[in-house]
């Protein structure tokens, strides 16, 4: 275990969320915002197919949709810079949380494969 401490990364934007961290920073991620949820629909559906090791244009893809959440927070972040917190052992968890926080549950969760999220009929979850 590494002795070093998680450091939160202030938001610039004030649109809430939920701490989400990835290597040693912790992030304030806010939901989708509308506009996002309709001009990504497609891609949030094409990673039903996503297995446990994606395929370049499934990292592009699962990048950018992390990355219209946070961009809500940190205006300055881009998709290049997103593409280099997520890796092989994060990307997952990060994927689920920003789609739980914006009410999505993820279907299939019992299986342990990655599978794109259905909406949610019920009370988002909450990541931690």
């Amino acid at each position: 275990m590494s002795d070093e401490e998680v450091v939160r990364v202030e938001p610039e934007g004030k649109r809430g969320g939920e701490w989400i961290v990835m290597g040693l920073e912790a992030y304030r991620v806010p939901p989708l915002g509308f506009r996002s949820v309709q001009e990504l629909a497609a891609e949030v559906e094409s990673l039903a197919k996503m297995g446990r090791r994606p395929t370049a244009a499934q990292m592009k893809t699962v990048a950018t949709i992390i990355h219209a959440a946070m961009a809500r927070n940190y205006p300055a972040l881009t998709v290049e810079s997103v593409l280099d917190m997520l890796d092989m052992g994060n990307y997952q968890r990060v994927m689920a949380a920003v789609l739980q926080i914006a009410g999505f549950e993820k279907a299939g969760a019992e299986s342990g494969e990655a599978q794109a999220a259905s909406p949610s009929t019920g009370t988002p979850s909450t990541a931690h």
